[in-house]
């Protein structure tokens, strides 16, 4: 096996892209902070790592934090997901329709489009059950 000669830019440059998104993704910062600060962690040591030269280490750790800034994204939808279908099963004893809790989770979250047909399967039949 043949250690890296030259940084690993192509990683490098897609994990610090993936985790700045992960970091401006508000279900991300909300539901799944834990996974953002493992991102955010193996950032900080990929580039430690790039600085020394130790490029096979900096590569597998641009890996990690790309694989944890995704899952934060994920973890986000589905934590707003839930949170959605919490508060519409909440809706009657607040006096309110489902639909004007989600429309106000929508706003609060803005992050509405990201979130996945079955995220908005699961919204949906919480909303029909509440009613």
């Amino acid at each position: 096996m043949v250690a890296c000669s030259v940084p690993p830019t192509g990683e490098m440059d897609k994990a610090l892209d993936t985790v700045f998104r992960a970091e401006n993704n508000v279900g991300a910062v909300t539901y799944a902070g834990d996974t953002l600060v493992r991102a955010r962690d193996a950032l900080t040591r990929m580039q430690s790592e790039a600085d020394a030269k130790r490029f096979d280490a900096a590569k597998d750790l641009a890996i990690e934090a790309i694989r944890n800034a995704e899952k934060a994204i994920a973890d986000g939808r589905i934590g707003a997901a839930r949170a959605s279908h919490e508060a519409t099963l909440l809706a009657p004893s607040l006096g309110q329709q489902p639909n004007d809790i989600l429309l106000e989770f929508d706003i609060f979250s803005g992050d509405a489009a990201a979130l996945s047909e079955k995220d908005l399967s699961l919204i949906s039949d919480a909303a029909q059950t509440a009613k």
